[in-house]
C-alpha cells in the first residue's frame, strides 16, 4: 500500500484542489475506514499539506506537481490548518525575582498601625503643649488682675477716708465745721469741742477762709477760732503750736496779755478770750 501512494504521490489531488490521483484518494478511503488507521490517515494528510506549504513532496522518490493555479489555494489552506493546530500561548504573569523580599501580612498591618500610633503621639503632644501654654497665659492675667485689684485697693486705702459729716456739721475738703449755737468765752468753746472729738477751727488758707466767711455771712455773730497770742514770743499761735502766717489772715485789733481771736463775715479781730462768743469746732477725717 505504501509504494502506491509513493507512485501516486505525484498525480494525487490531495484535497480536492486540482490533483488527478484518483488510486490514492481511493487508498486513502479504504484506510480510513478501518478505525486503527485513521490516526494514519491524518498523519499523511498533514504531511501532505506540509508538502504543499513547502514545495517538498513527502514521498523521497517521487515529486509533488502542484499546478500554480491552486498553489495559492493550497497555501492559504495550509496556512487555516497550521493556525488551528497551534495552541495560542498564554502570557505568563510577572515573577518577582528571587532576591525580592515578600513581607507577611502581619508586617504590613503592624507597620500601618505603628504610623498611625506614631502621628496619634505627634497630635498629643502638639495639643498638650497648646494646653500648657494656655493654661500659662489664664494663670498670669489672673495674676495680672488680682495685682491691679490688690493696687486699687491699697490706693484706695491710702487715700483719705470720705465718711459722712455728722448732723449740724458741714463737709469741707477732708473735714467736717460745726458751728455752735451758744456764747461762751475762749476756753469754754475749747472744752466744748473737745467734747465732740474736735477742737476749734484752724485756717490753712485763702480759700478756707473764705468759705467760713461765706457761711457765716448774714449771721450778724462772732466766732472764736483756734488763734491765741502767746506773751512771752509775743507772736499768734494756733493751738496745735504753729505760728500764724501772714499770707492766711491778717487780725485786726491790738494784741494783749489774754488776746483771741474772734471771726466775723468781714475780718478777725483780736478779742479778749473772756469775751462771750459763739464758737466754730472741726473734725479731722481719719484714714480707715
Amino acid at each position: 500500500m505504501q509504494g502506491g501512494m509513493r507512485r501516486a504521490c505525484g498525480n494525487a489531488d490531495l484535497f480536492g484542489r486540482g490533483f488527478a490521483v484518483s488510486p490514492t484518494l481511493r487508498a486513502l478511503k479504504l484506510m480510513s475506514r478501518s478505525p486503527g488507521r485513521r490516526e494514519m490517515v491524518q498523519r499523511r494528510r498533514r504531511r501532505v499539506a506540509l508538502c504543499v506549504y513547502l514545495g517538498v513532496c513527502p514521498c523521497p522518490q517521487v515529486q509533488c506537481h502542484v499546478p500554480p493555479s491552486t498553489m495559492d489555494a493550497s497555501v492559504v489552506y495550509a496556512d487555516l490548518n497550521l493556525t488551528k493546530t497551534r495552541e495560542p500561548k498564554r502570557a505568563s504573569p510577572l515573577s518577582l525575582p528571587p532576591d525580592t523580599c515578600r513581607c507577611p501580612r502581619w508586617h504590613r498591618l503592624a507597620l500601618k498601625l505603628g504610623c498611625a500610633g506614631l502621628i496619634l503621639l505627634v497630635l498629643s503632644v502638639i495639643g498638650l503643649g497648646v494646653l500648657v501654654i494656655s493654661l500659662l497665659q489664664k494663670t498670669s492675667v489672673e495674676k495680672s488682675s488680682v495685682d491691679v485689684q490688690e493696687n486699687n485697693m491699697t490706693k484706695t486705702t491710702d487715700g483719705p477716708a470720705i465718711l459722712k459729716c455728722p448732723k449740724d456739721w458741714l463737709p469741707h475738703r477732708d473735714k467736717c465745721i460745726h458751728f455752735s449755737q451758744d456764747t461762751n468765752i475762749w476756753m469754754e468753746g475749747l472744752v466744748d469741742c473737745a467734747t465732740d472729738g474736735a477742737t476749734l477751727l484752724l485756717i490753712h488758707d485763702q480759700e478756707e477762709l473764705r468759705f467760713i466767711k461765706d457761711t457765716v455771712k448774714g449771721k450778724g455773730s462772732s466766732y472764736w477760732i483756734g488763734l491765741n497770742y502767746t506773751l512771752t514770743d509775743k507772736k499768734w499761735r494756733w493751738i496745735n503750736g504753729s505760728t500764724l502766717r501772714s499770707d492766711v489772715l491778717q487780725i485786726i485789733g491790738e494784741a494783749t496779755k489774754d488776746s483771741c481771736a474772734s471771726l466775723t463775715e468781714d475780718t478777725v479781730v483780736s478779742e479778749d478770750c473772756i469775751s462771750d462768743y459763739k464758737w466754730i469746732c472741726q473734725k479731722e477725717l481719719k484714714r480707715v
